[in-house]
């Protein structure tokens, strides 16, 4: 094997290898510049100021879990109702009242 061949084999193994210790966001840009997704087991904390896209970056994450990765989650807020949020994210055809019936999603 030529040194380039060994070099891409190399390369190719730890993106693998990092790639299973991360969760994808749903949002494949987002993705690609944290290096495939969150790391498995991190808190994430988002911030920001109103209208930012906290809550439907949340929400995209946590759809995107549930129906394609079929992981559960959980969805706190402090000040969005979980009528409002599902309201909301119908705008985006995300179903979360379904999510909740399936035992996808704890509000």
């Amino acid at each position: 094997m030529e040194s380039s061949e060994l070099s891409h084999a190399l390369e190719t193994e730890i993106a693998l290898r990092l790639n299973e210790n991360r969760v994808q966001t749903g949002i494949p840009s987002l993705d690609n510049i944290i290096e495939g997704g969150f790391n498995k087991g991190d808190v994430i904390l988002v911030a920001g100021q109103p209208g930012a896209g906290k809550s439907t970056l949340g929400a995209q994450f946590l759809y995107n879990g549930a129906t394609q990765h079929n992981q559960a989650g959980i969805y706190a807020s402090f000040v969005e109702s979980a009528t409002k949020l599902k309201r909301d994210m119908l705008k985006f055809n995300w179903d979360f009242a379904k999510l909740e019936q399936e035992q996808k999603l704890t509000k």
